[in-house]
């Protein structure tokens, strides 16, 4: 069964330097939307798509990023995550994440 969580829609008036290299550093506006959708294939598995993007003119560009993952339960406290990326413009080409979430 599918959970949507999305879609967002944004506009940073004051725009994002945080980032350094990576992403729209511009002064000005920027335009961000984006949207995802997970599915819940077993009790203990969970995966999900989201795609979002930015645009902030001509001068500085657009950016789009699209992440696959999900996680496993291992206990019933405990997960593992995981999620694949790719991006276009400014924003990474590729990369791989990782993690554990446990709760308290």
């Amino acid at each position: 069964r599918a959970q949507g969580t999305g879609p967002y829609t944004g506009c940073v008036f004051a725009g994002n330097t945080s980032t350094g290299q990576v992403g729209i550093s511009t002064r000005g506006r920027v335009f961000v939307s984006g949207g995802s959708i997970t599915r819940q294939f077993t009790p203990k598995l969970n995966l999900g798509v989201e795609v979002f993007g930015a645009a902030a003119g001509k001068i500085s560009g657009s950016q789009i990023q699209t992440q696959l993952g999900g996680n496993y339960q291992l206990t019933n406290k405990m997960s593992l995550d995981f999620g694949i990326i790719a991006g276009r413009a400014n924003s990474p080409r590729a990369g791989l994440q990782i993690g554990m979430s446990l709760d308290f």
